[in-house]
């Protein structure tokens, strides 16, 4: 009894055994244990909690942005992407063209960013046309007479005769083709003695007017000396352009055709008294 006493007391538990379990729960993060030592026998219990607490992630970046101030992207490592972003075409229809209706400036803006491909604008013609403009367009040049026959008898009135009527002309004009219509207005008229006179565009015969030979029209004059004069007659005509499906335009001022001429000889007249007219007897005198 004393042996068996004495051997089971020199069987402890071996001091070995706590050290190399004693501080399990502070060499690993996260394993605990516990030990309890009878004498004869050792047990462990032991717990190994493997949840690692992990941060949660971070928020999304938020999207880009189109302010203007980053025209260039993610230029970097992506190869300078930049803003694709399309730009918004908004539709007004007073930017639509329609023949001779100006548009607003707006609607010819420099910085349109659209994709649409540029047109240009076809041209429109002046509103504005003056007479020199249309020279080229003037009326014919127009015929001129007197009466009697190239005669005038010094102090007595002798009678211009220069018929007018409307006329057109067409031709290109600012680089439209276009139609200029005339309408004769007054007759410019120089008897060549100093003496010249504007007057409406309306000339007759004496026999048209009803009126006797030597008798005073309005285009009649009376020299006051013998010679040969040149008598200059031009029309001046009001006119407007025609620049078809852009419409007509007025011209201003009066545009003056090319000059005409004839020449009048100025005589002295005697009276005498003759027994037979000159039918009668053609070789009398003044036959």
């Amino acid at each position: 009894m004393l042996a068996l006493l004495a051997i089971a007391m020199v069987v402890p538990a071996p001091a070995s055994a706590t050290t190399a379990l004693g501080g399990c729960g502070t060499s690993l993060p996260g394993i605990g244990c516990d030990t309890n030592n009878t004498g004869t026998d050792v047990t462990i219990d032991g717990t190994n909690d493997t949840t690692v607490d992990t941060p949660d992630p971070p928020p999304p970046p938020p999207p880009p942005t189109n302010d203007g101030t980053d025209g260039g992207g993610d230029g970097g490592g992506n190869g300078g992407g930049g803003d694709n972003t399309d730009t918004e075409v908004i539709y007004d229809p007073r930017c639509e063209w329609h023949p001779g209706v100006p548009r607003p400036d707006f609607c010819f803006d420099a910085d349109d960013d659209t994709d649409d491909e540029d047109v240009e604008d076809d041209p429109e013609p002046p509103t504005v046309v003056t007479a020199t403009q249309v020279l080229s367009f003037a009326p014919p040049t127009p015929s001129v007479s007197s009466e009697p026959d190239g005669v005038a008898i010094v102090g007595m009135p002798m009678n211009v005769v220069v018929p007018v009527s409307a006329s057109s002309s067409s031709g290109n004009l600012l680089g439209f083709p276009v139609t200029v219509h005339f309408t004769p207005e007054l007759l410019d008229l120089d008897y060549g003695d100093g003496t010249s006179v504007e007057v409406a565009a309306e000339s007759a015969t004496w026999e048209s007017l009803g009126q006797a030979e030597f008798t005073a029209t309005p285009t009649s004059h009376a020299y006051q000396q013998r010679g040969t004069y040149t008598v200059t007659a031009r029309v001046l005509s009001s006119a407007y352009v025609d620049f078809g499906q852009y419409g007509t335009v007025p011209v201003t001022g009066l545009v003056t055709s090319p000059a005409s001429t004839t020449s009048v000889r100025a005589v002295t007249a005697d009276t005498a008294l003759v027994d037979r007219t000159c039918a009668e007897y053609p070789t009398g005198p003044g036959c």
